[in-house]
C-alpha cells in the first residue's frame, strides 16, 4: 500500500442462460468452494477495461479458435470500497475515510455469440443460477 497505494480491483460479471434461466460464471478454485468472479488486480496506470481483459486473457481462452475471444467489456455494474485493512467491502465509501485501501468494480462483460471457454491456472468454471446467489452465503 506505501508502494503503490490504493490497490485498483476489476472484475466481470459473465451471464449465461441454462434452462431459460440466467446463471453466472464463477470461477472455483480447486475442491476447497472457493468461488470467485473472474478478474484481478491492475497494474500502476493501467486503464479498467484494458486491466479486465488482460485478466480474462490470462484466467479464461477460447477452445474454438487459435486467437483469444474478443472480449466486450459493458457497463460497470457496481463499485465497492475496501476502507481498511479487512475482509469487509462496501458500495459506498464511508464519508470520515480518506484512503482507502482498495476500490473494486465490477463489469457486464459480454460473451461472444459462438466460443467454448477454457479455464486456466487450477480454476474450474460453474454456472451458478442467480436464485441461488441471492441471500445464500452457506452454499
Amino acid at each position: 500500500y506505501e508502494r503503490e497505494g490504493q490497490r485498483r480491483t476489476v472484475e466481470a460479471v459473465l451471464l449465461v442462460h441454462l434452462h431459460k434461466h440466467p446463471h453466472v460464471l464463477l470461477l472455483e478454485q480447486g475442491n476447497n468452494r472457493v468461488y470467485r468472479l473472474p478478474g484481478g488486480k491492475l497494474k500502476p496506470g493501467e486503464n479498467e477495461v484494458d486491466g479486465l481483459k488482460r485478466k480474462l486473457m490470462s484466467k479464461l481462452g477460447c477452445q474454438d479458435s487459435t486467437e483469444s475471444p474478443s472480449w466486450e467489456v459493458g457497463e460497470l455494474l457496481s463499485t465497492w470500497w475496501r476502507p481498511n485493512f479487512e475482509q469487509y467491502t462496501y458500495p459506498y465509501l464511508p464519508v470520515h475515510v480518506t484512503r482507502p485501501k482498495e476500490c473494486r468494480k465490477l463489469f457486464l462483460v459480454h460473451l461472444p455469440e459462438k466460443c467454448t471457454l477454457v479455464t486456466r491456472g487450477g480454476w474450474d468454471m460453474r454456472a451458478v443460477p442467480l436464485y441461488d446467489l441471492y441471500e445464500n452465503q452457506a452454499q
